[in-house]
């Protein structure tokens, strides 16, 4: 006998059932509710490692500016037209900008890859804004001697520049009031740099410190020569 020619197939067989489906749909909602944070968290600390990497070099260029400037480092706005701050000084030891004598590749070392995300793209001449302190009673113009830095490992040079614009332009300084990464006055609505308003910090010793709460850096302690005065050269 010759077999038949087609074979019946139980409707059953293959066909997923509207409970395995749901169970499906369960189980990659949960999977996609335990990687997220697991994602962000992997984001920021490539930010921070991006950070912490920009600031050494910035640092460096400040050494190498102050070893052929009479033990100074460079003025918070350079004594030229437009709007150069530092990084115009630092030209010739980190080219950061085509006109500062560097390339488009050389760029990002002034620039903050959270601070980007935050501000949609917007990019100044530079992300990272210098202790105010060390120019007191000086003009933004001037050069601060190191030698007025008495605890260097304690004594903040760099940070992550806080939104706080004059004349359009984000400031260049940053100070226990308006701190490193916080956003104040003119954009209120724009959020912290980082996660919770957390902040990269170089150290005039070369050193670069991650603080989760940059809040706490306007405690007493941390200023006005308090016991861990981090802003005043001369504790």
């Amino acid at each position: 006998m010759l077999p038949p020619l087609h074979k019946r197939v139980s409707p059953t067989s293959t066909a997923f059932t509207l409970v395995e489906v749901l169970v499906v749909v369960a189980i990659l909602a949960v999977l996609t509710s335990l990687l997220i944070p697991v994602v962000g968290k992997l984001k920021e600390a490539r930010n921070n490692s991006v950070c912490t990497s920009n600031l050494k070099q910035i640092g460096i260029a400040f050494e190498s500016y102050a070893a052929e400037n009479n033990n100074r480092y460079p003025p918070v706005k350079a004594p030229v037209g437009g709007n150069f701050s530092y990084p115009y000084s630092l030209r010739l030891y980190l080219p950061g900008y085509t006109e500062f004598g560097g390339s488009d590749s050389t760029r990002s070392v002034y620039i903050c890859p959270a601070w980007l995300e935050v501000v949609k793209g917007y990019k100044s001449n530079t992300h990272y804004s210098i202790n105010e302190f060390l120019y007191d009673g000086l003009s933004y113009f001037d050069e601060p001697p190191k030698s007025w830095i008495n605890k260097p490992a304690r004594t903040i040079l760099l940070g992550d520049m806080c939104w706080f614009t004059q004349n359009g332009h984000p400031f260049s300084t940053v100070n226990n009031d308006r701190l490193p990464g916080i956003s104040y006055r003119e954009a209120p609505a724009v959020p912290p740099r980082h996660a919770q308003g957390a902040a990269n910090l170089l150290f005039a010793d070369g050193h670069v410190e991650y603080w989760q709460d940059v809040s706490v850096l306007r405690d007493i302690k941390y200023r006005n020569r308090g016991v861990d005065d981090v802003w005043r050269p001369d504790k």
